[in-house]
């Protein structure tokens, strides 16, 4: 095998394609170096190249072609930049014997194109396994490397020639960017082709670019006489048609890509041969354009992803900005607020709807007038609640798109009074309108009589209550609301209806009401008192009021029905508390008595007249047991205040003793004296007496009840029971203790302690031995202490001109002063419940004159 030269020429000789030379090419690149060529251009050779290539090829076993080369007679195209394949195919060729060489297309034959840069020497690849030769040996086992670069297949080109084919591998698999930067710049080194006669191409060879002088080598296997060569594709030129045994594309810069190394190479050194002339007339072929192809399909996803952040960020800031403000044309009842932020928002609606809120708003129905303040019914917006959400971050595109372009009206929240708008509802229908009058049905005596409906013109309630609401919120002044004609729900038709149905037969006669053996009469007055009727869904209904009808039948058998008897605590002989046991008894249900004289009333027959009520148990409501558990055992407080010569007043002072009499005070429970005596009247026992009005003696009915509220007053005070309220006279009386007593005025003033102990208090009250004697029964609970201070403060009396009938004239009294009065209330724990004092102040009892 010759040596190449290095002086940017092609090789001076090229092996004959015969065994001997394939084997020595083998050897040769077992032992040394093999020149890889940059790249190549398919021209159209002369007939005389064509001649040399044929003395110099020889036929090998055919290869079963790859899928990513077309089989063809005449030309192949180079496959597009970038595809591999994992695996070498061995060379294959067919030979056209049968044609002569003279006769064979020149366009059937290729050149390789001579290197045009410096070629270098590369390393030297790492032995392998010796490969299979001969016609048997299979195509697929021509590789022995894991990546392999681009594999050309070259025919040894006959006159008659076909074309040769080869599987493409890409040559890009693994280089770095640095590797490919150096393809443009670096010195490369020739491949020669077996079977092609340098300079076959003639003077007018187009120059290939060289590979960088990075050293990779070159994996060929295969048979003898069918070498396989791995080197990158050469660029096509002269029309499109490739170099023999050369595809693919050229590289960054014009140069052919670099080739990986293979693990282990064992095939004949490949000489190029020249490319041939362009034929005349025709133009160059372009280039590839595939420069810069990897980077910009790495660069593509990054400017895309980049372009979606920055959206993205966009769209973020843009909703945040948003979410600080209320959405462009946004109303709350009419009050513009979009574009404002939340502070500015609630300022704006509260000053408007402060103002709407407070002043009269006036509805006009056909010519009637009825005016109201909101106010007066409680209408007042929630603001906050209002505008709750308005300014809430959201990345929803509807939201978004929706702040700066929809508009919005929004209804505020509100509260009223529901009892005060009912009331103005009821008013502003009534004085704007007429309303319907439902037909009605009574009895006058036992005769059932018919009062006629009346037809209406009114504002219907629900638009009344609503116009009471939204006129004041949308900010109106003047509200005007269409009457509606309304007629009655109970017509005259079905009041006539119920009168024949229900009324009628009520009174027709008795109703018996029988209580186990015994029997009760409800006669037709009792039935006309007892019923009404009243409007329901179907027309007028009958109702018939129970307990009118019970007490008539408990009156009429007081010996089957007999009320439960509470238990009583006596205090006998004002000496020895007692129990009185309770008693249960038995009665009607009232409800049941309703209701079934309601179902046998209305039946004309007699016989069917006839009730039968349930007969149940009145059990006592405080029982023997109840009474036991109240402690009443010893007086825990009393007081003697002593009566005066008025006979009349001591008349009161009697009855009132007899009321307040056994009165049991439960725990937690208050003691009221009015309550207790009852109405001061006459018939309740009461008589005219002496009492002090407006400073001077006068005369009222109860006169001397006051010495009573002193007396259960002290009681009270003297237990440690709460005292509630009391006042003390304006003027000092000397029957009682100073500063510590109590006047009573039915209607104004009154006297109430509350018990705060866990046991019950029986009063007892009596008059004795010209004394109004008051005890207080229980169990002893508290410790008490009392004190009252010495008067003070003294004023002398003067005398008063006064006039008028009933004056009558009086001397001068004792002088007024202050007194103190304190207690210590103290629980059997040793915890002071109370330490509490209070000052009254006297008056001096004045003269009075009369004119």
């Amino acid at each position: 095998m010759a040596d190449f030269e290095k002086d940017g020429n092609l090789p001076h000789s090229v092996p004959e394609n015969r065994p001997e030379a394939a084997a020595e090419t083998r050897g040769s690149a077992a032992q040394g170096h093999i020149a890889v060529p940059a790249g190549a251009a398919a021209q159209k050779p002369t007939p005389e190249a064509g001649e040399g290539a044929t003395a110099q090829t020889e036929s090998l076993p055919e290869a079963r072609p790859t899928p990513e080369v077309e089989r063809t007679s005449e030309t192949q195209r180079a496959p597009e930049a970038g595809r591999t394949s994992e695996t070498e195919n061995a060379a294959t060729q067919k030979s056209a014997a049968e044609t002569p060489a003279a006769e064979t297309p020149a366009a059937e034959t290729s050149a390789v194109e001579t290197p045009a840069a410096e070629t270098m020497l590369l390393p030297e690849p790492q032995p392998a396994a010796a490969p299979e030769t001969g016609p048997a040996a299979k195509p697929e086992a021509a590789m022995q490397a894991a990546a392999m670069p681009e594999v050309a297949t070259q025919a040894a080109a006959k006159p008659e020639a076909a074309t040769q084919k080869l599987p493409v591998v890409s040559p890009y698999a693994s280089l770095s960017s640095e590797i490919r930067a150096q393809a443009n710049t670096e010195a490369t080194q020739a491949l020669p082709v077996a079977g092609i006669t340098p300079g076959a191409g003639g003077a007018g060879t187009a120059p290939t670019a060289a590979y960088p002088a990075a050293a990779y080598p070159v994996s060929a296997t295969g048979s003898a006489g069918a070498p396989t060569a791995a080197y990158p594709n050469a660029a096509y030129a002269n029309g499109g048609y490739p170099a023999p045994g050369l595809q693919g594309n050229a590289a960054p810069g014009g140069g052919a890509r670099p080739v990986p190394a293979s693990a282990s190479a064992s095939a004949p050194a490949l000489s190029p041969a020249p490319a041939p002339a362009p034929a005349p007339g025709s133009a160059p072929a372009p280039a590839p354009a595939v420069a810069n192809a990897p980077a910009r399909r790495l660069r593509w996803p990054w400017v895309v992803l980049t372009l979606i952040i920055l959206l993205a960020a966009a769209y973020t800031g843009l909703a945040y900005y948003a979410s600080g403000r209320v959405s462009q044309n946004t109303k709350v009842a009419g009050i513009e607020i979009g574009g404002l932020d939340p502070e500015a928002a609630q300022a704006t609606l509260t000053s408007a709807f402060t103002e709407r809120l407070n002043r009269d708003v006036t509805y006009l129905v056909d010519g009637q007038v009825y005016t109201a303040n909101p106010a007066s019914y409680g209408l007042q917006v929630d603001v906050p609640q209002t505008l709750r959400g308005l300014t809430e971050f959201s990345l929803d595109p509807r939201q978004v798109w929706a702040h700066f372009v929809s508009e919005h009206e929004l209804a505020p929240v509100y509260t009223f009074d529901e009892a005060q708008l009912a009331a103005h509802t009821e008013e502003l229908m009534a004085s704007t309108g007429t309303p319907a009058v439902n037909a009605t049905l009574q009895y006058e005596g036992i005769a059932p009589m018919i009062t006629p409906s009346q037809s209406g013109a009114a504002v219907p309630a629900d638009v009344a209550r609503q116009a009471l609401l939204d006129g004041p919120l949308q900010g109106q002044e003047n509200v005007e609301l269409a009457a509606q004609r309304s007629e009655p729900q109970i017509t005259d038709a079905l009041a006539t209806q119920a009168q024949n149905e229900l009324a009628t037969p009520l009174v027709s006669g008795d109703v018996r009401v029988k209580v186990g053996e015994a029997q009760a009469v409800l006669q037709p007055a009792t039935l006309a008192q007892a019923a009404s009727f009243a409007p329901g869904e179907a027309g007028l209904q009958l109702q018939l009021d129970g307990k009118i009808l019970g007490d008539e039948v408990r009156k009429q058998l007081p010996d089957a029905l007999k009320p439960g008897e509470d238990a009583r605590i006596e205090i006998v002989d004002h000496t020895t508390p007692t129990i009185i046991p309770s008693v249960d008894g038995q009665t009607i249900d009232d409800a049941d008595l309703a209701a079934q004289v309601s179902q046998v009333g209305i039946k004309t027959v007699a016989a069917e007249r006839e009730a039968k009520p349930k007969v149940e148990a009145s059990p006592a409501s405080f029982t023997t047991e109840d009474a036991e558990k109240m402690g009443i055992k010893e007086v825990v407080a009393e007081i003697s205040t002593p009566l005066t010569s008025d006979s009349v007043r001591t008349t009161n002072l009697r009855v009132g003793c007899q009321k307040v009499a056994g009165t049991l005070v439960k725990p937690g429970e208050k003691f009221s004296l009015l309550q207790t005596l009852g109405p001061i009247t006459h018939a309740n026992g009461f008589v005219d007496s002496g009492v002090v009005a407006n400073g001077f003696n006068d005369t009222a009915l109860g006169g001397g009840l006051s010495q009573l509220s002193t007396n259960t007053f002290n009681i009270g005070y003297l237990a440690g029971m709460e005292d509630i309220q009391h006042k003390p006279h304006s003027k000092y009386f000397e029957r009682y203790p100073m500063g510590r007593e109590a006047t009573l005025w039915e209607g104004s003033i009154d006297m109430v302690w509350g018990n705060r102990t866990p046991y019950g208090a029986v009063i007892d009250s009596y008059i004795a031995n010209g004394q109004v004697v008051t005890k207080l029964w229980s169990t002893k609970y508290f410790d008490v202490k009392t004190s009252t201070s010495a008067p003070r403060n003294y004023t002398q009396p003067t005398m008063v001109q006064d006039s008028g009938p009933g004056c009558e004239p009086q001397g001068r009294g004792g002088p007024g002063f202050t007194v103190t009065v304190a207690r210590t209330v103290t629980d059997p724990e040793g915890t002071v419940v109370e330490d509490s004092s209070y000052n009254w102040t006297y008056q001096p009892v004045n003269g009075r004159t009369c004119d």
